[in-house]
């Protein structure tokens, strides 16, 4: 269960792009020019950011405890710290949020201005340039969270079978069907044997536009189950933006495991 990353091949568009990133983009682009979107979000049409209401940030990361992808610390008071990898991540309030509870966040996002909104939600915190990155990146000064502004289907050597869990909210969904298997590729590269996938995608079975596209259970089962993936759980309505999100939640049992 994944969204894909965005649409048809352009020379000058993707789902989530940065100016930084012309050279990258082609691989992503397509029908939706993000840098627009997120101006016309950034002037008050708040689309997919009418979420943020319902503080869906909380309950992503409960769901992620109830199937035992975050566990308790020694002592109790909080969870054993884990990487988690959040792709096309936007301003994603998830980053900032998982990263106040201890765990190490890796952000990637095409729109430069996205990534600038993200690096605002952590108040305080010093952001520091990744030397010799495959795109442009900068960390926190900890180095538990780092923004990378580039293609996601780009390679990052030090994520390469690092990820304990990867939050996707609507990033499979909105990339172009024919980026999905690369997307998953990329996944496949970054998360490790056990790790965990949580998918949130629009449930829009009324049409087959996008994106965000529709991902219905039987596209969960065609690419991620027959590649290693084990479906843990399945919530049709897991919240209202208004439209309906669905949640997937997948564990990653090896290449070994992968289905005909």
């Amino acid at each position: 269960f994944s969204r894909s990353l965005q649409q048809q091949p352009k020379p000058s568009q993707h789902c989530k792009r940065s100016s930084s990133a012309s050279a990258s983009a082609s691989a992503m682009d397509g029908r939706v020019d993000w840098g627009e979107e997120w101006k016309d979000v950034l002037q008050g049409n708040l689309k997919w950011k009418r979420s943020e209401a319902e503080r869906t940030e909380e309950k992503s990361y409960q769901l992620l405890q109830e199937v035992g992808a975050l566990k308790p610390n020694a002592s109790g008071d909080g969870e054993a710290p884990v990487h988690i990898l959040i792709p096309l991540a936007g301003d994603s309030i998830f980053t900032h949020y998982a990263w106040t509870k201890g765990h190490s966040v890796t952000a990637v996002e095409f729109v430069e201005v996205a990534t600038q909104h993200l690096q605002k939600r952590f108040q305080g915190q010093e952001f520091h340039k990744i030397a010799d990155g495959p795109i442009p990146g900068v960390s926190t000064s900890d180095k538990r969270a780092q923004i990378w502004n580039g293609n996601f289907f780009t390679t990052l050597p030090s994520e390469v079978g690092q990820v304990d869990v990867v939050h996707d909210k609507d990033s499979f969904g909105a990339i172009p069907p024919e980026h999905r298997d690369t997307y998953l590729d990329t996944v496949q590269r970054y998360i490790k044997v056990g790790g965990h996938v949580l998918l949130e995608a629009r449930h829009r079975p009324d049409t087959a536009d996008g994106p965000p596209y529709h991902i219905p259970p039987t596209l969960v089962e065609d690419m991620w189950i027959k590649r290693g993936f084990t479906l843990l759980k399945y919530i049709p309505q897991f919240y209202a933006t208004p439209i309906t999100m669905q949640a997937y939640v997948l564990r990653y049992d090896g290449p070994q495991q992968q289905k005909a």
